[in-house]
């Protein structure tokens, strides 16, 4: 059996404060948005909450066994002396699981660096004010609702009739990285941030930045970060 890895006090203090629920508002915003994008993860902690709920059934059996038995005073204070190791113990079991989760399940830096800073961007007004953009609009409803895969659906013909709209390869780029697919989101960022005078030229690099920064070249992350002078892409080179 393979050792168990080791586990500082500090990242048990915030493992414990999750499943307490006692982490910060923003701590916990970012731990659930580990949670969102790693399937693996989510998977471990609904397994640990199993084991914990597994063993505190346990416990309470063997209290409810023993109000049952018509024990003597001196039968009663060995029981009680027995338990404690064996509450010590489940204790030990409890802090070598959680701190075995915690460090299969850390992932690299550059994906905790990508889940804490990621947030698609908050997409157009969706006024459908034009029949010609009825199209466009409605896969916005769909983009500022977080339905991006129905989003994406909709707007790849449109795409596909207009390669050279900068808008169109912007938001599909955005869309699909939303969609946890950096690799297509590379391409489309990379189409809409080569257009000259691209209003949204600032925000494709730092989406393209942060799509390579998922992807895990830290180099070509590096080099859109620093093309865009948005304070957001400052915050992420400043922790590259």
């Amino acid at each position: 059996m393979k050792e168990p890895l080791d586990i500082s006090q500090e990242e048990f203090e915030q493992i414990e404060a999750y499943i307490n629920q006692s982490l910060s508002e923003t701590d916990k915003v970012q731990f659930e948005i580990r949670l969102r994008n790693e399937p693996a993860l989510s998977e471990k902690v609904a397994e640990i909450r199993d084991t914990i709920m597994a063993i505190e059934s346990s416990i309470l059996a063997e209290k409810m066994e023993g109000y049952h038995q018509n024990l003597s005073t001196e039968k009663a204070e060995r029981n009680h002396q027995n338990y404690r190791p064996f509450a010590y113990a489940v204790a030990a079991i409890l802090i070598v699981a959680i701190g075995v989760l915690w460090m299969m399940n850390q992932g690299s830096d550059h994906e905790r660096l990508f889940a804490s800073h990621f947030t698609p961007d908050p997409g157009l007004p969706t006024t459908m004010s034009t029949t010609n953009d009825y199209a466009f609009y409605e896969a916005m409803v769909d983009y500022k609702r977080k339905a991006y895969a129905s989003a994406i659906a909709k707007w790849e013909p449109i795409y596909e009739a207009k390669p050279n709209n900068d808008t169109l390869a912007y938001f599909l780029g955005v869309a699909e990285l939303a969609n946890n697919n950096e690799t297509k989101a590379i391409t489309y960022l990379t189409q809409s941030e080569s257009f000259d005078n691209s209003i949204f030229e600032e925000e494709a690099h730092y989406y393209l930045g942060m799509a390579y920064l998922k992807a895990g070249d830290l180099i070509l992350a590096k080099k859109h970060l620093s093309l865009s002078a948005t304070e957001k892409a400052k915050k992420v080179l400043a922790n590259l």
